[in-house]
């Protein structure tokens, strides 16, 4: 287990910059007149542009830390969950708002391409929601906030249970690929 940065760390500075932009944005109208629109905006357009820059920075950083414990630990394939589409699935406020993940998913890719390590995208198939132990999915079971995941399934050895959210995630990946493996003829 390897933790790349958290959540509370790049939603703060997302905020800050929120606050600045509103902030901003209510004191252009106290601007000096006349020179027109363009020179009036242009501080909040490089605060814009502060802000897209900072979400670059930050996933390459993700993106690099991920890859490069991949290399240094000789893991040769990567396989990640394919977030296109899921806001649905997830903290909405967050995902949509603040985590530009398509991004992400895009860097890790490129820099997997160049240190030879294989990537690969699994359908959104709820693996978040997904019991590792039974496969019963399920909304309730899963606890944003604390980052964990309690099967709901009385039936399940795993009921009740705390697990992490990213745990339980890669499992229900991992999981995924042996079933593939045993489907195309592999070990």
């Amino acid at each position: 287990k390897k933790q790349i940065g958290t959540k509370e760390e790049f939603l703060n500075v997302r905020m800050q910059m929120k606050k600045r932009y509103t902030k901003l944005q209510k004191d252009l109208v106290l601007a000096k007149g006349g020179h027109g629109r363009t020179r009036k905006l242009k501080a909040l357009e490089r605060l814009k542009l502060a802000e897209a820059n900072f979400a670059t920075t930050y996933n390459h950083k993700l993106s690099h830390h991920l890859i490069k414990f991949c290399v240094d630990n000789g893991i040769g394939n990567l396989k990640m969950e394919d977030l296109l589409g899921s806001g649905k699935t997830m903290n909405k406020d967050f995902v949509l708002r603040f985590w530009s993940y398509y991004q992400l998913q895009e860097f890790i890719m490129y820099k997997a391409k160049m240190f030879r390590v294989n990537v690969t995208k699994e359908p959104n198939s709820y693996f978040t929601q997904m019991c590792n132990c039974c496969k019963n999915v399920s909304e309730e079971a899963v606890d944003l906030e604390e980052r964990t995941y309690k099967c709901v399934n009385k039936d399940c050895a795993k009921h009740g249970v705390s697990v992490d959210i990213d745990e339980n995630n890669s499992l229900n990946l991992l999981v995924s690929d042996a079933k593939e493996g045993k489907k195309s003829g592999k070990k």
